[in-house]
């Protein structure tokens, strides 16, 4: 005797076309989470890249200007806030090329905020620099990148990557009280250190 089967009601599809709905944005914004976790990534190894590039002096030259000049858009712009600037791939390529006659750079980032928005991201990082200048004069530098990303064929892109100083100073000298501090004693005057607040010597220590 043949077994019959029973037809799905109305209301059996009517409930599965909904559980696939809901399967299918389920199945989408995962895919968009994965994505965007893995854009963040690639940003994060390209801002490592361009350190190592940019890094030597022990085992290689500092600056590479090819590695650093191909990690950009053509458009690109490299910037130190507010002394320097490069413009194009092959300004950025040129202004690297100069740099190597600095003996040593090595970079150490953290604190990275990566915010990605479809095609485009932004990128924030603190870096701390040990750098010699060619004179043989060691220093320290501070300060923040506040950078721009796009994604291209090739993958994720600099459009701009924009450095701002915290501190500039002699490796001997260490980099004391903040810019902040020091123009808030300054307009505070001498009664800034009659021991009412720490003074700007007191912060140097």
């Amino acid at each position: 005797m043949k077994k019959q089967t029973r037809k799905p009601t109305k209301a059996i599809k009517k409930v599965s076309k909904k559980l696939a709905k809901q399967v299918a944005r389920a199945g989408s914004e995962l895919e968009r989470r994965i994505r965007v976790l893995e854009d963040i990534e690639a940003i994060s190894k390209l801002k490592a890249r361009y350190c190592n590039y940019v890094d030597g002096g022990w085992d290689r030259p500092t600056h590479d200007y090819d590695g650093v000049a191909s990690i950009f858009t053509e458009d690109g712009v490299w910037e130190a806030i507010p002394t320097i600037r490069a413009e194009t791939r092959e300004g950025i390529r040129e202004y690297f090329r100069k740099a190597q006659d600095i003996p040593l750079a090595f970079h150490r980032i953290t604190n990275p905020i990566i915010e990605v928005d479809g095609d485009r991201a932004t990128g924030n990082w603190h870096v701390l620099v040990a750098l010699t200048h060619p004179n043989g004069k060691a220093v320290w530098i501070g300060g923040i990148y506040n950078d721009e990303f796009v994604r291209t064929p090739e993958g994720w892109k600099f459009k701009k990557l924009s450095f701002t100083f915290a501190f500039n100073v002699p490796y001997e000298k260490g980099w004391g009280p903040g810019e902040y501090y020091l123009k808030k004693a300054a307009e505070q005057g001498p009664a800034a250190g009659d021991g009412s607040g720490p003074s700007a010597e007191s912060q140097a220590q």
